[in-house]
């Protein structure tokens, strides 16, 4: 299907009057833009010291030092008292001649306790040695009357991998043994096992209604239970969402925010978006290496969800293109690109209402990498069908204000969620998008 895409401004900041695209193929347009008419905030650096242009070729020169004035000879000071200079004493001049006489009885008395150290020594480890073959027979008779239950309660949870924030999902209990013995009339007495119960924690300190669900909650919904769990920590924390009222009220409003809108060249349908055939990414310009890993880290995450169309990284014959390039030459590589912009995406969509392509950029000379990492992960997001940014959630992905998130809140998972659920399609409008999902999860 040919695209028909014209500049939807005279002068950036303008809105057109009419909408962009024939009836069979809209376009719209997002950005992100930390400083608004500004130009890259790197100052020039200031010229360094420099030497005075007399300094003297020689900077020593071939003097003897006069040494400071008023200075006096050093006087010959006596030696400090308690200091000698020799030894105190006279050391003798030669050895005496001759070895010292020996002294017969101390040999004697010397033999004498050795001897006897040596007796003591071998009644000790007889006797030690008596007692530890009794001791062995005694052990043995026992062990042939005795039953040993060993019970292991240690309980371990599924290892979950996590982006930037360490989450801990893991509950130890201690192991458990114990021992009975018993005459061989005697029945054995096993202490019963205690119930583990799972108790859910609150991971996310900035989104209360995100927390991970214990198994117990999870089988509480059918719905829910069908979700798939196997995610980063923040897209499992996004289920809590669905297991309350008021939290999928909250998630639902946000989602009608960032997903049914768009921040430029808003036609206001306010119609589901999504979409519906698998995404080929093809990359272009100079990205980094860790440009590249963030972009296939977040693809990663989102096909972990099984609710998206597959997303791959292509060489050529993508539907999705991403160019990594100058921020002067971003107007040439992107449709409706708004001046100043340091990241901006574009989607397409047919009659159906279901996006057919996407093109998204990336300045790689005006941000760090802190900075670009973030700018992937919303522009590349944003690309899905979510459009719109707004100021509820400081940390969020769609956040309106400049930030730096390097990952999604559970909230930002919970909207990918609710607009890929199987039961939303595209040209669904909020009203119909609303009572599909009540029904679906608190029917």
């Amino acid at each position: 299907m040919n695209k028909d895409v014209q500049n939807p401004y005279q002068q950036p900041g303008n809105y057109p009057d009419q909408q962009p695209g024939s009836p069979s193929q809209q376009s719209l347009y997002n950005h992100q833009q930390p400083y608004s008419n500004q130009s890259y905030p790197g100052q020039p650096q200031q010229p360094g010291y420099q030497a005075p242009h007399n300094h003297p070729q020689q900077p020593y020169p071939d003097q003897s030092y006069p040494g400071p004035s008023g200075h006096q000879p050093p006087r010959n000071y006596p030696p400090p008292q308690g200091h000698y200079p020799h030894p105190p004493y006279q050391m003798p001049q030669s050895r005496p001649s001759g070895k010292p006489p020996k002294n017969r009885s101390t040999a004697v008395y010397l033999s004498i306790a050795l001897i006897v150290l040596l007796l003591i020594g071998i009644t000790v480890g007889t006797i030690f040695l008596i007692k530890h073959l009794q001791s062995g027979k005694e052990t043995t008779s026992t062990t042939d009357n005795a039953t040993i239950v060993t019970t292991d309660l240690t309980v371990t949870t599924p290892e979950t991998t996590r982006a930037t924030t360490p989450v801990t999902t893991s509950t130890e209990t201690p192991t458990t043994t114990i021992v009975e013995t018993m005459s061989p009339t005697e029945e054995p007495t096993v202490e019963p096992t205690p119930e583990v119960t799972e108790a859910p924690t609150v991971e996310f300190p900035n989104d209360p209604y995100g927390y991970l669900l214990s198994q117990a909650e999870i089988n509480a919904n059918p719905a829910v239970s069908l979700m798939e769990k196997d995610s980063s920590p923040a897209a499992q924390a996004s289920l809590a969402y669905f297991t309350q009222r008021d939290a999928f009220e909250l998630a639902f409003s946000y989602f009608s925010e960032i997903a049914l809108k768009a921040e430029f060249n808003d036609n206001n349908d306010n119609l589901v978006h999504k979409w519906e055939d698998p995404i080929r990414v093809e990359v272009h310009g100079t990205p980094s290496a860790e440009d590249l890993a963030t972009l296939n880290r977040i693809i990663s995450e989102l096909n972990s969800l099984n609710i998206i169309p597959p997303i791959s990284i292509v060489d050529t014959g993508g539907n999705y293109l991403v160019y990594f390039v100058p921020l002067e030459e971003m107007g040439n590589v992107i449709s409706g690109y708004v001046e100043d912009n340091w990241g901006f995406v574009s989607i397409y969509w047919d009659g159906s209402q279901k996006i057919t392509d996407a093109e998204a950029a990336i300045a790689v000379d005006v941000m760090n990498q802190e900075e670009r990492n973030h700018i992937i992960l919303e522009e590349f997001i944003q690309g899905l069908g979510m459009l719109n940014d707004s100021y509820d959630y400081a940390d969020s992905i769609f956040q309106q204000d400049w930030n730096v998130v390097q990952d999604l809140m559970p909230i930002d998972w919970a909207v990918i969620r609710i607009l890929y659920h199987p039961s939303l399609n595209s040209g669904m409008n909020k009203d119909r998008a609303y009572q599909v999902l009540i029904r679906e999860f608190f029917n």
